[in-house]
């Protein structure tokens, strides 16, 4: 196997303010929405889960993995859930 991974500066992620929605922070805004897609894009082409499936953010990747193969993506969740407890609520919601 193949490992793949993102290589982005973290100066990205230093914030000259307590949130990113700050003024100060302004130069680093545009290239957030780009981490995150590729964030997304990354996860999804894995083999298993493991996240917070409490964050909608996991819970995309999760499924965006599950439809890229078209079959159950096994997961550990660090919130407590694990492999089929969530995919019942997915059902149901």
């Amino acid at each position: 196997e193949k490992w793949h991974f993102l290589n982005y500066s973290r100066a990205h992620f230093d914030y000259k303010a307590n949130s990113i929605e700050d003024e100060e922070n302004t130069e680093n805004q545009p290239i957030l929405g780009e981490t995150a897609v590729a964030d997304l894009w990354l996860l999804s082409h894995g083999h298993a889960f493991v996240g917070h499936m409490g964050s909608r953010f996991g819970k995309v990747s999760w499924l965006l993995a599950t439809a890229r193969r078209n079959n159950f993506i096994p997961f550990f969740s660090v919130d407590g859930h694990s492999k089929y407890s969530c995919f019942s609520l997915y059902l149901v919601s």
